[in-house]
Protein backbone atom coordinates (compact mmCIF):
# COMPACT_ATOMS: atom_id res chain seq x y z
CA UNK A 1 0.00 0.00 0.00
CA UNK A 2 2.97 2.30 1.11
CA UNK A 3 4.81 1.79 -2.37
CA UNK A 4 1.48 2.52 -4.25
CA UNK A 5 0.76 5.78 -2.67
CA UNK A 6 4.37 6.71 -3.01
CA UNK A 7 3.95 5.97 -6.72
CA UNK A 8 0.56 7.94 -6.71
CA UNK A 9 2.24 10.62 -5.26
CA UNK A 10 4.95 11.13 -7.54
CA UNK A 11 2.63 11.17 -10.72
CA UNK A 12 0.28 13.93 -9.05
CA UNK A 13 3.47 15.94 -8.89
CA UNK A 14 4.43 15.45 -11.87
CA UNK A 15 0.74 16.33 -13.20
CA UNK A 16 1.72 19.54 -11.39
CA UNK A 17 5.08 20.16 -12.83
CA UNK A 18 2.99 19.65 -16.29
CA UNK A 19 0.22 21.88 -15.39
CA UNK A 20 2.49 24.81 -14.19
CA UNK A 21 4.82 24.59 -17.03
CA UNK A 22 2.10 24.62 -19.62
CA UNK A 23 2.21 21.33 -21.08
CA UNK A 24 5.88 21.37 -21.70
CA UNK A 25 6.20 17.68 -20.85
CA UNK A 26 10.12 17.89 -21.41
CA UNK A 27 10.38 20.50 -19.11
CA UNK A 28 8.19 19.12 -16.30
CA UNK A 29 9.89 15.71 -16.92
CA UNK A 30 13.68 17.63 -16.32
CA UNK A 31 12.05 19.38 -13.49
CA UNK A 32 10.83 16.75 -11.40
CA UNK A 33 14.38 15.10 -10.81
CA UNK A 34 12.88 11.49 -10.70
CA UNK A 35 16.07 9.02 -10.12
CA UNK A 36 16.08 6.87 -13.17
CA UNK A 37 13.91 9.12 -15.39
CA UNK A 38 14.58 9.85 -19.26
CA UNK A 39 14.15 13.33 -20.37
CA UNK A 40 14.71 13.16 -24.50
CA UNK A 41 16.85 16.20 -25.82
CA UNK A 42 18.19 17.89 -28.84
CA UNK A 43 21.83 18.42 -28.97
CA UNK A 44 22.13 21.78 -30.48
CA UNK A 45 25.88 22.54 -29.85
CA UNK A 46 29.28 20.47 -29.03
CA UNK A 47 32.39 22.74 -28.22
CA UNK A 48 35.45 21.10 -27.01
CA UNK A 49 37.06 23.51 -24.46
CA UNK A 50 40.04 22.98 -22.16
CA UNK A 51 39.33 19.14 -21.64
CA UNK A 52 35.89 19.39 -21.72
CA UNK A 53 32.97 19.19 -24.01
CA UNK A 54 30.59 22.22 -23.64
CA UNK A 55 27.29 20.67 -24.55
CA UNK A 56 23.67 23.46 -25.53
CA UNK A 57 20.78 20.84 -25.53
CA UNK A 58 17.17 22.15 -26.29
CA UNK A 59 13.80 20.39 -25.73
CA UNK A 60 9.92 21.40 -25.39
CA UNK A 61 10.44 24.58 -22.95
CA UNK A 62 13.95 23.59 -21.88
CA UNK A 63 17.11 24.66 -22.52
CA UNK A 64 20.36 23.41 -20.87
CA UNK A 65 24.26 23.79 -21.12
CA UNK A 66 26.23 21.31 -19.56
CA UNK A 67 30.04 20.17 -19.46
CA UNK A 68 31.03 16.37 -20.00
CA UNK A 69 34.82 15.33 -20.18
CA UNK A 70 35.77 15.34 -23.89
CA UNK A 71 36.15 11.50 -24.00
CA UNK A 72 35.45 9.65 -27.11
CA UNK A 73 32.28 7.82 -25.44
CA UNK A 74 31.21 11.73 -24.37
CA UNK A 75 31.81 12.60 -28.01
CA UNK A 76 29.76 9.92 -29.29
CA UNK A 77 26.66 10.58 -27.28
CA UNK A 78 27.21 13.82 -27.56
CA UNK A 79 26.41 14.76 -31.18
CA UNK A 80 25.00 17.65 -33.08
CA UNK A 81 21.37 17.37 -34.02
CA UNK A 82 20.92 14.16 -32.58
CA UNK A 83 18.60 13.03 -29.54
CA UNK A 84 19.84 11.99 -26.45
CA UNK A 85 18.18 11.10 -22.99
CA UNK A 86 19.12 12.96 -19.85
CA UNK A 87 18.63 10.35 -16.60
CA UNK A 88 18.05 12.18 -13.64
CA UNK A 89 21.18 9.94 -11.32
CA UNK A 90 23.72 11.34 -9.36
CA UNK A 91 24.32 15.02 -8.78
CA UNK A 92 24.49 16.21 -12.50
CA UNK A 93 22.63 13.41 -14.24
CA UNK A 94 24.00 11.91 -17.14
CA UNK A 95 22.90 11.60 -20.72
CA UNK A 96 22.13 8.24 -23.08
CA UNK A 97 22.23 7.44 -26.34
CA UNK A 98 21.71 3.51 -27.48
CA UNK A 99 24.01 1.98 -24.94
CA UNK A 100 26.60 4.53 -24.58
CA UNK A 101 26.76 6.61 -21.66
CA UNK A 102 28.25 10.19 -20.88
CA UNK A 103 28.18 11.66 -17.25
CA UNK A 104 27.75 15.14 -16.46
CA UNK A 105 30.56 16.39 -14.77
CA UNK A 106 28.91 20.36 -13.66
CA UNK A 107 26.05 22.41 -13.84
CA UNK A 108 25.64 24.87 -16.46
CA UNK A 109 22.20 26.84 -16.94
CA UNK A 110 22.27 27.76 -13.08
CA UNK A 111 19.11 29.74 -13.28
CA UNK A 112 17.31 26.19 -14.47
CA UNK A 113 18.70 24.51 -11.70
CA UNK A 114 17.97 26.94 -8.91
CA UNK A 115 14.48 26.75 -10.15
CA UNK A 116 14.14 22.87 -10.20
CA UNK A 117 15.19 23.07 -6.08
CA UNK A 118 12.97 23.48 -3.38
CA UNK A 119 12.66 27.35 -2.48
CA UNK A 120 15.51 28.15 -0.13
CA UNK A 121 13.56 29.23 2.45
CA UNK A 122 15.99 28.64 5.13
CA UNK A 123 19.04 30.58 3.90
CA UNK A 124 19.26 34.77 3.32
CA UNK A 125 17.70 35.75 0.48
CA UNK A 126 21.17 36.76 -1.13
CA UNK A 127 23.68 35.22 0.74
CA UNK A 128 27.13 35.83 0.81
CA UNK A 129 30.54 34.46 0.90
CA UNK A 130 34.50 34.99 -0.16
CA UNK A 131 35.26 33.10 -2.91
CA UNK A 132 39.22 32.24 -4.05
CA UNK A 133 40.55 31.25 -7.23
CA UNK A 134 43.12 31.58 -9.94
CA UNK A 135 42.45 31.61 -13.78
CA UNK A 136 42.57 27.79 -15.25
CA UNK A 137 41.67 28.96 -18.94
CA UNK A 138 40.81 31.62 -20.90
CA UNK A 139 39.65 32.46 -24.47
CA UNK A 140 37.85 35.27 -26.32
CA UNK A 141 34.83 34.28 -24.62
CA UNK A 142 34.68 33.02 -21.18
CA UNK A 143 37.02 32.53 -18.74
CA UNK A 144 37.54 29.57 -16.25
CA UNK A 145 38.29 30.05 -12.30
CA UNK A 146 39.46 27.49 -10.39
CA UNK A 147 39.16 27.66 -7.02
CA UNK A 148 36.81 27.74 -3.56
CA UNK A 149 33.09 29.11 -4.58
CA UNK A 150 31.55 28.13 -1.18
CA UNK A 151 28.15 29.03 -2.26
CA UNK A 152 27.72 26.23 -4.63
CA UNK A 153 25.96 23.85 -2.86
CA UNK A 154 23.18 25.87 -2.59
CA UNK A 155 22.69 24.83 -6.31
CA UNK A 156 23.30 20.70 -5.70
CA UNK A 157 26.79 21.26 -6.71
CA UNK A 158 29.99 19.17 -4.57
CA UNK A 159 33.25 19.83 -4.50
CA UNK A 160 33.06 23.33 -3.10
CA UNK A 161 36.78 23.72 -2.37
CA UNK A 162 38.16 22.36 -5.60
CA UNK A 163 35.84 24.19 -8.09
CA UNK A 164 35.80 25.65 -11.84
CA UNK A 165 33.31 28.18 -12.56
CA UNK A 166 33.02 29.39 -15.50
CA UNK A 167 32.32 33.62 -15.98
CA UNK A 168 31.64 35.73 -19.53
CA UNK A 169 35.02 37.61 -20.52
CA UNK A 170 33.44 40.58 -19.92
CA UNK A 171 34.59 44.25 -18.52
CA UNK A 172 32.44 43.45 -15.13
CA UNK A 173 34.51 40.12 -14.81
CA UNK A 174 38.33 41.60 -14.73
CA UNK A 175 38.35 42.96 -11.66
CA UNK A 176 37.58 40.18 -9.49
CA UNK A 177 39.78 37.78 -12.18
CA UNK A 178 42.51 40.48 -11.42
CA UNK A 179 42.64 40.30 -7.68
CA UNK A 180 41.83 36.56 -7.48
CA UNK A 181 39.24 37.39 -4.67
CA UNK A 182 35.73 38.26 -4.89
CA UNK A 183 32.89 37.86 -2.59
CA UNK A 184 30.34 35.78 -4.27
CA UNK A 185 26.69 36.24 -3.56
CA UNK A 186 23.38 33.84 -4.46
CA UNK A 187 19.92 35.31 -5.94
CA UNK A 188 16.84 33.11 -5.18
CA UNK A 189 15.14 35.20 -8.36
CA UNK A 190 16.78 36.41 -11.30
CA UNK A 191 18.67 35.81 -14.29
CA UNK A 192 21.57 34.87 -11.94
CA UNK A 193 22.11 32.89 -9.23
CA UNK A 194 24.95 33.28 -8.43
CA UNK A 195 27.90 36.41 -9.34
CA UNK A 196 30.99 37.91 -8.50
CA UNK A 197 30.98 41.15 -6.91
CA UNK A 198 33.15 44.17 -8.13
CA UNK A 199 33.55 47.70 -8.21
CA UNK A 200 32.62 47.14 -12.20
CA UNK A 201 29.35 46.05 -11.36
CA UNK A 202 28.18 42.16 -11.35
CA UNK A 203 30.20 39.42 -13.05
CA UNK A 204 27.78 36.59 -13.81
CA UNK A 205 28.88 32.93 -13.44
CA UNK A 206 27.38 30.62 -16.25
CA UNK A 207 28.73 27.35 -14.80
CA UNK A 208 30.14 25.48 -12.09
CA UNK A 209 32.38 22.23 -13.23
CA UNK A 210 34.20 19.33 -11.24
CA UNK A 211 38.02 19.68 -12.05
CA UNK A 212 39.15 16.59 -14.30
CA UNK A 213 41.15 13.59 -12.96
CA UNK A 214 44.42 13.96 -12.49
CA UNK A 215 44.77 17.60 -13.03
CA UNK A 216 46.98 20.06 -10.52
CA UNK A 217 45.29 20.65 -7.14
CA UNK A 218 46.25 23.98 -5.75
CA UNK A 219 46.19 25.53 -2.21
CA UNK A 220 43.10 28.48 -2.63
Amino acid sequence: MAVRMAGRGVAAGFVALVALTGCNAQKALWQAGIPGVKTPLMVTRTVPIAGYLEVDLAGSGLHLDTFTPATADCAEVMRVETTVDYVASGPYGNFQRGDATCEAVGLGSLREWRDRRPSQTNVVMQPRAQAAFAVWHRDPDQIFLRGRFPLGGLLGFTGLDDTIAVVPNTPECQQPIHDGVATMQYSQNGPNPLVLLSGSGECPIRALVQPLPGSEVRRW
